[in-house]
């Protein structure tokens, strides 16, 4: 978790995304299309939320393809400076099983 106070302006964040050391997606939540507030007002005029609940948005430019071996490093910046708290790595795996099409319903 990162503390709120670790964030002065939710509104002005540089997130992140690098794949085996290459940047593959970096951009600020300033570019984000509606504003914390609005998305929280419409969300919970739907469905209440709920302590640990997350609310997934979107994502920046640069999605892509991955293969197993691969590290992904994220990670926040606020004011400048990477906050420690909101470093992420994971090394992409193999899949354990494979997609079984026939357990989808039509």
């Amino acid at each position: 978790m990162i503390p709120a106070a670790s964030i002065p302006d939710p509104h002005d964040v540089r997130l992140f995304l690098r794949v085996n050391g290459e940047t593959r997606q970096d951009a600020s939540t300033s570019l984000m299309l509606f504003r914390i507030p609005q998305l929280l007002h419409h969300v919970t005029s739907v469905a209440p939320l709920e302590e640990d609940d997350l609310l997934l948005t979107g994502t920046p430019k640069g999605v892509g393809q991955l293969a197993a071996g691969d590290v992904i490093d994220a990670g926040i910046v606020v004011d400048g400076v990477e906050l420690e708290e909101g470093k992420i790595q994971v090394v992409v795996r193999e899949r354990a099983t494979g997609y079984n099409s026939d357990a989808v319903e039509a």
